[in-house]
């Protein structure tokens, strides 16, 4: 069973997902290979499997039991985030989209790559992001501007633009200030083996 945190102090945002989220398993909208046996549990929980916040999902992959108990936290999970704006979005996407993240949360440890991923979601490998777009995302996130990028990348500015519009557009993301805070966000409290996917 899945254990999903709602972590944000909109309460309009908590109580909406909330209702979705229960909407979505009291009405059994599952086709046969999406199994929604999920619970929702406290912010104070160690590792949820997945955390909704107004910006971001945070989806946490663990191993399978078994694993010994010397290992660190790192070692026996893989993290994916995915953008979560759904401002422009009808009820309808956002329910695909809560899915979509339910199946990868389900999928297990084993297929944690990205291509397994991309697979066993639907997703569309030219929609995820680039190497050189994550990249310029964290180098932002860590409060690097065009021209600093620029030169660690040894790109044009006028590149380094093109590829941070293609990351917002790739994103779901309406402007940079969006962006901004998902990219500061993830350069503070991720590290370099985690996934970004765009859904």
């Amino acid at each position: 069973m899945l254990q999903i945190v709602i972590d944000s102090n909109n309460g309009y945002f908590e109580l909406g997902l909330q209702y979705l989220l229960l909407r979505m398993k009291n009405h059994n909208h599952q086709s046969d290979d999406v199994s929604l046996n999920f619970t929702l549990s406290k912010r104070d929980i160690s590792l949820p499997d997945i955390i909704f916040r107004e910006f971001m999902v945070t989806i946490n992959i663990k191993h399978e039991p078994g694993i010994r108990k010397n290992h660190s936290l790192a070692e026996i999970s893989r993290t994916i985030h995915i953008p979560f704006i759904c401002r422009s979005h009808n009820m309808d996407d956002i329910i695909l989209r809560i899915r979509k993240i339910l199946l990868i949360a389900s999928m297990g440890y084993g297929a944690s790559t990205r291509t397994d991923i991309f697979k066993a979601a639907g997703l569309k490998r030219y929609l995820q992001l680039s190497a050189t777009e994550n990249n310029i995302m964290l180098l932002t996130g860590k409060g690097h501007d065009a021209s600093d990028i620029s030169r660690l990348l040894h790109r044009s500015e006028r590149t380094i633009g093109v590829h941070c519009r293609n990351a917002i557009k790739k994103m779901g993301m309406e402007n940079r200030l969006e962006f901004y805070k998902y990219a500061t966000w993830l350069a503070r409290f991720g590290n370099s083996d985690e996934i970004t996917l765009c859904l």
